[in-house]
Protein backbone atom coordinates (compact mmCIF):
# COMPACT_ATOMS: atom_id res chain seq x y z
CA UNK A 1 0.00 0.00 0.00
CA UNK A 2 1.47 3.54 -0.81
CA UNK A 3 1.12 6.12 2.07
CA UNK A 4 0.93 9.53 2.09
CA UNK A 5 4.21 9.65 2.76
CA UNK A 6 5.51 7.58 -0.03
CA UNK A 7 3.39 10.15 -2.86
CA UNK A 8 5.36 13.04 -0.95
CA UNK A 9 8.82 11.84 -1.14
CA UNK A 10 8.06 10.72 -4.86
CA UNK A 11 6.69 13.88 -5.62
CA UNK A 12 9.82 16.22 -4.37
CA UNK A 13 12.67 14.03 -5.63
CA UNK A 14 10.58 14.55 -8.98
CA UNK A 15 10.38 18.11 -8.65
CA UNK A 16 14.28 19.11 -6.87
CA UNK A 17 15.23 17.10 -10.11
CA UNK A 18 13.04 18.50 -12.81
CA UNK A 19 15.11 21.34 -14.75
CA UNK A 20 11.84 23.69 -15.88
CA UNK A 21 10.65 23.30 -11.59
CA UNK A 22 11.47 26.52 -10.18
CA UNK A 23 9.95 26.28 -7.04
CA UNK A 24 7.85 23.91 -5.24
CA UNK A 25 5.65 23.28 -1.71
CA UNK A 26 2.68 21.73 0.07
CA UNK A 27 -0.72 23.53 0.48
CA UNK A 28 -3.79 22.25 2.22
CA UNK A 29 -3.61 21.10 5.52
CA UNK A 30 0.06 20.90 5.69
CA UNK A 31 0.35 24.73 5.26
CA UNK A 32 -2.22 25.12 8.61
CA UNK A 33 -0.56 22.32 10.32
CA UNK A 34 -3.82 20.28 9.87
CA UNK A 35 -2.81 16.76 8.81
CA UNK A 36 -4.33 14.05 9.61
CA UNK A 37 -4.82 10.25 8.08
CA UNK A 38 -7.39 11.65 5.74
CA UNK A 39 -5.54 14.40 4.00
CA UNK A 40 -4.83 14.68 1.05
CA UNK A 41 -1.54 16.00 -0.86
CA UNK A 42 -1.50 19.44 -2.26
CA UNK A 43 1.22 19.91 -4.45
CA UNK A 44 2.20 23.50 -6.15
CA UNK A 45 5.03 24.06 -8.44
CA UNK A 46 6.26 27.42 -10.43
CA UNK A 47 7.61 26.50 -13.49
CA UNK A 48 9.56 28.30 -16.45
CA UNK A 49 7.32 30.09 -19.28
CA UNK A 50 6.08 27.39 -21.82
CA UNK A 51 7.01 24.60 -19.55
CA UNK A 52 3.77 23.31 -17.95
CA UNK A 53 2.96 20.38 -19.83
CA UNK A 54 6.55 19.00 -19.30
CA UNK A 55 5.97 19.57 -15.59
CA UNK A 56 3.34 17.73 -15.06
CA UNK A 57 4.51 14.90 -17.17
CA UNK A 58 7.28 14.40 -14.54
CA UNK A 59 4.74 15.21 -12.12
CA UNK A 60 2.43 11.61 -13.40
CA UNK A 61 5.37 9.74 -14.16
CA UNK A 62 6.80 10.48 -10.32
CA UNK A 63 3.33 8.96 -9.46
CA UNK A 64 2.94 6.23 -11.63
CA UNK A 65 6.24 4.82 -10.45
CA UNK A 66 4.49 4.14 -7.07
CA UNK A 67 1.47 2.57 -8.51
CA UNK A 68 -0.78 2.48 -11.27
CA UNK A 69 -3.42 5.17 -11.48
CA UNK A 70 -6.57 4.77 -11.32
CA UNK A 71 -8.07 8.65 -11.70
CA UNK A 72 -6.41 11.68 -13.62
CA UNK A 73 -8.84 14.59 -13.98
CA UNK A 74 -7.87 17.93 -15.34
CA UNK A 75 -9.30 21.12 -14.57
CA UNK A 76 -11.15 23.07 -17.62
CA UNK A 77 -9.08 25.75 -18.25
CA UNK A 78 -9.01 28.68 -18.21
CA UNK A 79 -9.84 27.80 -14.71
CA UNK A 80 -11.30 30.05 -11.88
CA UNK A 81 -7.88 30.60 -10.25
CA UNK A 82 -5.93 31.02 -12.73
CA UNK A 83 -3.72 27.88 -12.19
CA UNK A 84 -3.46 24.83 -14.21
CA UNK A 85 -4.83 21.85 -12.00
CA UNK A 86 -4.82 18.18 -12.09
CA UNK A 87 -6.28 15.51 -9.53
CA UNK A 88 -4.76 12.18 -9.48
CA UNK A 89 -5.79 8.80 -7.49
CA UNK A 90 -3.46 5.43 -7.36
CA UNK A 91 -4.68 2.37 -7.35
CA UNK A 92 -2.60 1.16 -4.85
CA UNK A 93 -3.47 3.42 -2.06
CA UNK A 94 -6.32 4.75 0.39
CA UNK A 95 -10.22 5.33 -1.70
CA UNK A 96 -9.86 8.83 -0.52
CA UNK A 97 -6.37 9.72 -1.57
CA UNK A 98 -6.55 12.10 -4.12
CA UNK A 99 -3.27 13.94 -5.22
CA UNK A 100 -4.07 17.80 -6.18
CA UNK A 101 -1.51 19.35 -8.55
CA UNK A 102 -1.40 23.14 -9.33
CA UNK A 103 1.16 24.23 -11.55
CA UNK A 104 1.96 28.03 -12.54
CA UNK A 105 4.03 29.63 -15.15
CA UNK A 106 7.09 32.24 -13.56
CA UNK A 107 5.15 34.74 -15.34
CA UNK A 108 1.88 34.46 -13.15
CA UNK A 109 2.59 32.73 -9.72
CA UNK A 110 -0.77 32.81 -8.43
CA UNK A 111 0.00 31.09 -5.52
CA UNK A 112 -2.96 31.41 -3.12
CA UNK A 113 -0.55 31.96 -0.11
CA UNK A 114 -2.58 34.83 1.90
CA UNK A 115 -1.73 33.58 5.23
CA UNK A 116 -4.90 33.95 6.60
CA UNK A 117 -6.98 31.76 3.65
CA UNK A 118 -4.88 29.59 3.01
CA UNK A 119 -2.30 29.19 6.12
CA UNK A 120 1.49 28.62 5.59
CA UNK A 121 3.21 26.51 2.42
CA UNK A 122 5.78 24.33 3.15
CA UNK A 123 8.58 25.30 0.97
CA UNK A 124 10.40 22.42 -0.36
CA UNK A 125 12.40 25.04 -2.67
CA UNK A 126 12.53 28.07 -3.85
CA UNK A 127 16.00 30.12 -4.47
CA UNK A 128 14.50 32.92 -6.32
CA UNK A 129 11.78 34.09 -3.78
CA UNK A 130 9.02 33.16 -6.47
CA UNK A 131 6.51 32.01 -3.80
CA UNK A 132 5.47 35.07 -1.92
CA UNK A 133 3.04 34.74 1.22
CA UNK A 134 0.86 37.68 1.97
CA UNK A 135 -1.18 39.08 5.07
CA UNK A 136 -4.63 39.70 3.34
CA UNK A 137 -5.86 42.93 2.64
CA UNK A 138 -8.62 43.01 4.94
CA UNK A 139 -9.80 46.43 3.35
CA UNK A 140 -10.06 45.63 -0.05
CA UNK A 141 -11.67 41.79 1.56
CA UNK A 142 -13.94 43.40 3.43
CA UNK A 143 -15.38 44.41 0.06
CA UNK A 144 -16.03 41.03 -1.30
CA UNK A 145 -17.45 40.25 2.11
CA UNK A 146 -20.18 42.51 1.88
CA UNK A 147 -21.00 41.63 -1.74
CA UNK A 148 -21.18 38.10 -0.36
CA UNK A 149 -23.70 39.16 2.34
CA UNK A 150 -26.08 41.46 0.30
CA UNK A 151 -25.65 38.22 -2.49
CA UNK A 152 -26.47 36.16 0.75
CA UNK A 153 -29.74 38.18 1.61
CA UNK A 154 -31.07 38.19 -2.30
CA UNK A 155 -30.69 34.55 -2.41
CA UNK A 156 -32.56 33.69 0.99
CA UNK A 157 -35.41 35.99 -0.21
CA UNK A 158 -35.72 33.85 -3.19
CA UNK A 159 -34.71 30.23 -1.98
CA UNK A 160 -37.40 29.86 0.64
CA UNK A 161 -40.12 30.49 -1.82
CA UNK A 162 -39.08 27.81 -4.08
CA UNK A 163 -38.03 24.92 -1.67
CA UNK A 164 -41.91 25.39 0.04
CA UNK A 165 -42.98 25.23 -4.03
CA UNK A 166 -40.97 22.04 -5.05
CA UNK A 167 -42.29 20.75 -1.42
CA UNK A 168 -46.10 21.55 -2.58
CA UNK A 169 -45.36 19.77 -6.25
CA UNK A 170 -44.00 16.96 -4.30
CA UNK A 171 -40.70 17.18 -5.61
CA UNK A 172 -38.19 15.86 -3.00
CA UNK A 173 -34.96 16.26 -5.38
CA UNK A 174 -35.86 20.03 -6.67
CA UNK A 175 -36.58 21.04 -2.89
CA UNK A 176 -33.62 19.38 -1.43
CA UNK A 177 -31.55 21.05 -4.33
CA UNK A 178 -32.94 24.64 -3.91
CA UNK A 179 -32.54 24.41 0.19
CA UNK A 180 -28.90 23.74 0.37
CA UNK A 181 -27.98 26.45 -2.54
CA UNK A 182 -30.37 29.23 -1.85
CA UNK A 183 -31.09 28.44 2.00
CA UNK A 184 -28.67 26.49 4.10
CA UNK A 185 -25.46 27.84 1.80
CA UNK A 186 -26.51 31.21 2.33
CA UNK A 187 -26.59 30.95 5.65
CA UNK A 188 -23.33 29.51 5.88
CA UNK A 189 -22.09 32.38 4.06
CA UNK A 190 -23.56 34.73 7.02
CA UNK A 191 -22.11 32.56 9.64
CA UNK A 192 -18.30 32.73 7.93
CA UNK A 193 -19.18 36.43 7.50
CA UNK A 194 -19.99 36.79 11.24
CA UNK A 195 -17.24 34.36 12.22
CA UNK A 196 -14.25 34.22 9.99
CA UNK A 197 -14.52 36.83 7.79
CA UNK A 198 -11.42 35.79 5.59
CA UNK A 199 -12.77 32.59 4.49
CA UNK A 200 -16.41 33.67 3.99
CA UNK A 201 -16.08 32.00 0.81
CA UNK A 202 -14.82 28.29 2.12
CA UNK A 203 -18.53 27.13 2.33
CA UNK A 204 -18.58 23.97 4.81
CA UNK A 205 -15.20 23.11 4.45
CA UNK A 206 -12.87 23.85 7.74
CA UNK A 207 -16.44 24.59 9.92
CA UNK A 208 -14.62 23.40 12.42
CA UNK A 209 -11.59 25.30 12.42
CA UNK A 210 -13.79 28.22 11.92
CA UNK A 211 -16.92 28.84 13.96
CA UNK A 212 -17.97 27.79 17.14
CA UNK A 213 -18.71 24.57 18.18
CA UNK A 214 -22.65 25.16 18.55
CA UNK A 215 -22.84 27.02 15.62
CA UNK A 216 -20.94 23.65 13.99
CA UNK A 217 -23.56 21.23 16.02
CA UNK A 218 -26.78 23.67 14.62
CA UNK A 219 -25.37 23.20 10.64
CA UNK A 220 -24.44 20.32 11.01
CA UNK A 221 -27.80 19.06 11.83
CA UNK A 222 -29.89 21.22 9.26
CA UNK A 223 -27.08 19.94 6.68
CA UNK A 224 -29.41 16.56 6.69
CA UNK A 225 -33.44 16.99 7.60
CA UNK A 226 -35.19 13.71 7.18
CA UNK A 227 -37.68 14.03 4.65
CA UNK A 228 -39.85 16.86 2.69
CA UNK A 229 -41.56 17.87 6.75
CA UNK A 230 -38.13 18.71 7.70
CA UNK A 231 -37.01 20.30 4.84
CA UNK A 232 -39.78 22.81 5.16
CA UNK A 233 -38.82 22.86 9.11
CA UNK A 234 -35.42 23.07 8.26
CA UNK A 235 -35.70 25.53 5.77
CA UNK A 236 -37.92 28.32 8.04
CA UNK A 237 -35.10 27.62 11.00
CA UNK A 238 -32.80 28.73 7.99
CA UNK A 239 -34.55 31.67 7.25
CA UNK A 240 -35.28 33.54 10.88
CA UNK A 241 -31.33 32.75 11.90
CA UNK A 242 -30.51 34.11 8.39
CA UNK A 243 -32.75 37.22 9.44
CA UNK A 244 -30.70 37.75 13.06
CA UNK A 245 -27.54 37.25 11.06
CA UNK A 246 -27.95 39.78 8.05
CA UNK A 247 -29.12 42.59 11.42
CA UNK A 248 -26.09 41.35 13.19
CA UNK A 249 -24.05 41.99 10.39
CA UNK A 250 -25.69 45.45 9.60
CA UNK A 251 -22.96 48.01 11.25
CA UNK A 252 -19.88 46.41 9.55
CA UNK A 253 -21.24 44.93 6.10
CA UNK A 254 -24.52 46.19 4.86
CA UNK A 255 -24.30 48.85 1.78
CA UNK A 256 -23.83 52.60 2.67
CA UNK A 257 -27.36 54.90 1.89
CA UNK A 258 -27.54 56.17 -1.57
CA UNK A 259 -26.86 60.07 -0.68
Amino acid sequence: MVERHDIIDALRRAMEACPDALAAYLGGSDATGRTDELSDVDLGVICEDGAKERTFVVIRDALAGLSELSYEYRMPEPAWHGMSQVFYALKNTADWMRVDVCVMERSNPTTFTERERHGEPMVWFDPEGLIVVDDLDMGAHREKVRAAVENARGMLGLGGPLVRKAVRRGFPAEAASFYHRLVLGQAVVLVRAQHCPERHDFGARYLDRDVPDSVQARLDRLSVPADLDAVLACTAECEAWARELLEELAPAFEKEPRP
